[in-house]
């Protein structure tokens, strides 16, 4: 972050370059380690420094990016405001070519149609926090539309914005979310999940599925 946050937290883009290139060196692919490129999320980041984002990322193409995305009304005006010159939220990331198949994008409760769009070509994937949008009151995750739009589709609990950081217990919010849109979950749907969450955390490779036994993975955050 280098704006809009408490005066101890900021750093230029110089120096988030410098000490995240050293971290990545030192970290990223040891033994089971993945480094992730977390910009805070867009209003915290100044143009220069999704610039360094992007650098990264170009130096270093299999190390995940992770931000959050549309999570409320507000912020979504907010990041107009800050980047007129962009389509919406996603196309701030997309200019910088934050998107794509190991990007994880929490929230997306507000997105426009070309967002959806953008995200199925990218072949990004969202991070859906039901237990912190309900807490927040920030919106109702629309369940449907990532499944039409064959999004790819994890579950998270947004670390200490939600209430709890049990993955099971998270799902039964997500299922309530998705019923009080009236999406009915049909019985073969389930089968589904755990191929999708492993997809969008780049694991699927390493998890075996059979018709008879498959394994999903559930993350806290």
């Amino acid at each position: 972050m280098d704006r809009h946050a408490p005066e101890g937290l900021l750093e230029t883009p110089e120096q988030s370059y410098r000490q995240t290139r050293a971290l990545i060196r030192r970290w990223h692919g040891r033994q089971r380690l993945g480094y992730a490129l977390t910009p805070r999320f867009a209003p915290t980041c100044s143009p220069q420094l999704l610039a360094q984002v992007q650098r990264l990322r170009q130096e270093f193409p299999d190390v995940w990016l992770h931000t959050h995305l549309s999570e409320n009304r507000d912020e979504v005006a907010w990041v107009k405001e800050l980047f007129p010159q962009h389509r919406n939220y996603l196309d701030v990331y997309h200019h910088y070519g934050l998107t794509g198949e190991k990007s994880v994008f929490a929230h997306c409760l507000h997105l426009e149609d070309a967002e959806w769009q953008c995200l199925c070509d990218t072949r990004s994937s969202i991070a859906f926090c039901p237990t912190s949008n309900l807490f927040l009151g920030s919106g109702l995750f629309k369940l449907q539309q990532a499944w039409r739009r064959r999004v790819r589709l994890g579950i998270g609990s947004d670390v200490g914005a939600g209430t709890t950081f049990n993955m099971l217990q998270t799902l039964g919010e997500a299922y309530k979310v998705a019923q009080l849109q009236d999406y009915k979950l049909a019985a073969a749907k389930p089968s589904i999940t755990p191929r999708w969450a492993a997809r969008a955390r780049w694991r699927w490779t390493t998890i075996s599925a059979t018709l008879t036994s498959q394994r999903g993975g559930f993350r806290g955050a």
